[in-house]
């Protein structure tokens, strides 16, 4: 008999196939989701079992059953290489799935100097959503930098923070861990509101090359 998927000590992407929390967008044809790493290797913070993932099974997966157009890796550099990540840029080019970069510490939020490329890719997973495009964010394990992302894309869809917060939670419970992620959303929604007013008439096309 074989075994059931949670006593598993060692996980790989054929006895837990990737999979994607999909949040609910009602002001979007597009769609937006959370996922744990592709390919993620070593141990898990919440339990005893250890990942040995497979990062093109995961990304096939990724691309051919979850059909995502953008992936956006919000783990930095040495995480990456800790998790055995460091080619992951690369490997989605493979895919033909379009990547972004923004590295945030682990339990962390983003730091000051990347307040403008946080607003700037809000601008773009907006834009993407809005044209139809399906987006998924990924960290370690998929809940608080990807949660934290998710509900500032929420947010610019024009929902206040804490509802989109609880939109995200809809769909991962455990998404935006901590206080600190909570007030970051908060603060950074209204940011990314009066940039948006500033920046005047909105951009119409897709930034990530839908046709």
């Amino acid at each position: 008999m074989e075994p059931h998927p949670d006593e598993v000590v060692v996980r790989t992407s054929d006895t837990h196939p990737l999979e994607v929390a999909w949040v609910d967008l009602d002001t979007a044809p597009g769609h937006l989701g959370l996922a744990m790493a592709p390919g993620r290797q070593g141990g898990s913070h919440f339990s005893a079992h250890t990942w040995s993932r497979d990062l093109h099974a995961d990304l096939r997966r990724l691309r051919h059953v979850h059909r995502c157009d953008v992936l956006v890796t919000l783990v930095p550099p040495d995480e990456l290489v800790q998790i055995g990540l460091a080619e992951v840029g690369d490997a989605v080019e493979v895919h033909d799935i379009g990547h972004r970069h923004l590295p945030i510490r682990d339990g962390g939020v983003p730091v000051p100097e990347q307040d403008v490329d946080v607003l700037h890719l809000i601008d773009d997973l907006r834009d993407a959503v809005l044209v139809g495009r399906r987006v998924v964010l990924h960290c370690r394990a998929g809940f608080g930098r990807s949660g934290l992302l998710a509900s500032l894309v929420v947010a610019s869809l024009w929902e206040l923070p804490a509802a989109a917060i609880t939109r995200v939670r809809a769909a991962q419970p455990r998404a935006v861990e901590t206080v600190q992620q909570e007030h970051y959303v908060h603060d950074t929604a209204f940011r990314w509101y009066r940039h948006y007013a500033e920046r005047g008439k909105e951009k119409a096309g897709d930034p990530f090359g839908a046709a």
